[in-house]
């Protein structure tokens, strides 16, 4: 039982707003209010001050009840001859929840952030990946090759945990260790202050299959008869193959900046390749930051139940998979899906795309405010908030255990789609 209507109660949390998973936060709980009390983060201090704890339901923009909110929402699903599972920001439990009934009911699943995972898991399939984890990049990384600003700045604690953490078990690496960022220009102040020695080449985004190409030229030894690629000096980049080559461990890093740029399936290929090369003559690796609002759970889940990730259809009687065909909107706007049901149970400000003309019901994080208002909306907990939970983290090495931190009453996507699924079902 947690006691918390006297004095604020500080108690140790996991942070389930970023696929880090940090585990060390310290969380002051006063009443049904939330403070981070640290370590500091942006995203987390966010995160946690969010929502409300109003347990109303709307049908139709009016409030109504928790039982009449399921009613109705049951008799959508009933009739519903192809629902799409959409937002999947939930835990592991909410997810498997999530894919019984998708199974059940002929419908199909698809994440917000559908298609960062859908380039991810191509490249997967096709084409393999040498990945490491946050440990290893801790604690036997001298060399950090970072791609973008996802890492940087007060959103997240990447460089605190894994570039600059307080001891490693490899000291001698850590003392030893280089960052190189290839990143836009606006990246420069968030690298201000950090304690191991940085290089910082500016780069968009869009122009880092160019980059990575040149790179992998530079490695086999071949001379580049332009001076500069994509605004980098040619001769810069020819000493950071050189780092590349020469280090005991390097580690490639790159965030959804990367995975949702122009041209990012060719260039995360040719990193993957860049990987391979390197790993003819020492130790490289990949680590790939991305999977949060419960994306990674929700991909690691589909596959573990379906055979398949994310981008699933129930539709024909057994798992189909297809990234383009059963994307959410692709469904809903060609008219094959007639229900989204879309889940959001992390952010408030995560509603459905007003733009989707479908009926929707959401389960979303207590607190929500739409622009077009959905045909039922139901509040849910937040795990790791209101109930506990469990989630993948963005390395998919560890599942963490959300403890709650208040008691809200706010019931669990798990629990609201199995009172869906009690009157749905035979």
């Amino acid at each position: 039982m947690i006691d918390s209507s006297h004095q604020p109660v500080p108690l140790n949390a996991v942070c389930p707003f970023c696929s880090l998973l940090c585990d060390d936060l310290r969380i002051a709980v006063d009443g049904q209010a939330l403070t981070l009390i640290g370590p500091s983060c942006g995203k987390a201090r966010a995160g946690f001050a969010d929502g409300s704890i109003e347990d109303v339901p709307l049908v139709a923009g009016v409030q109504a009840t928790h039982h009449q909110a399921i009613e109705r929402a049951a008799a959508l699903l009933a009739g519903s001859r192809h629902p799409v599972f959409g937002g999947l920001a939930t835990d592991i439990d909410g997810m498997r929840t999530v894919m019984m009934l998708a199974d059940r009911c002929g419908g199909s699943v698809d994440h917000m952030d559908g298609d960062t995972l859908a380039r991810k898991n191509g490249l997967l399939a096709t084409r393999g990946a040498i990945s490491t984890t946050l440990a290893e990049v801790a604690n036997r990384a001298d060399l950090i090759l970072l791609l973008g600003e996802d890492a940087l700045g007060d959103g997240s604690r990447f460089i605190e945990r894994c570039v600059t953490p307080g001891d490693s078990l490899h000291p001698e690496r850590l003392a030893a260790r280089e960052l190189v960022v290839l990143a836009p220009r606006s990246a420069a102040r968030a690298l201000q202050g950090i304690s191991v020695p940085t290089r910082h080449l500016p780069m968009a985004m869009s122009d880092a299959a160019e980059v990575a190409s040149a790179l992998r030229a530079l490695l086999a030894g071949r001379t580049l008869a332009a001076r500069a690629v994509a605004g980098i000096r040619t001769t810069d980049l020819a000493e950071v193959a050189a780092r590349l080559a020469a280090a005991r461990y390097a580690v490639i890093v790159w965030g959804k900046d990367l995975s949702s740029a122009p041209h990012s399936e060719v260039a995360m290929e040719l990193l993957n390749e860049l990987l391979k090369d390197l790993n003819r003559n020492t130790r490289a690796a990949s680590l790939v930051l991305g999977g949060s609002d419960g994306a990674a759970s929700a991909n690691a889940v589909c596959a573990w139940q379906a055979g398949y990730g994310l981008r699933t259809s129930f539709a024909s009687g057994g798992p189909e998979h297809d990234p383009t065909r059963f994307s959410a909107r692709q469904l809903i706007e060609d008219g094959t899906a007639d229900l989204l049901i879309w889940i959001s149970a992390y952010a408030t400000r995560q509603t459905p795309p007003a733009d989707l003309d479908c009926p929707t019901i959401v389960l979303g994080r207590s607190g929500m405010r739409f622009d077009v208002v959905p045909d039922i909306y139901i509040p849910v907990g937040t795990p790791g908030i209101d109930h506990p939970g469990r989630l993948i983290r963005t390395d998919s090495s560890v599942s963490l255990p959300l403890p709650a931190l208040r008691e809200s009453g706010l019931p669990s996507v798990r629990q609201v789609l199995g009172q869906l699924a009690a009157l749905v079902l035979p």
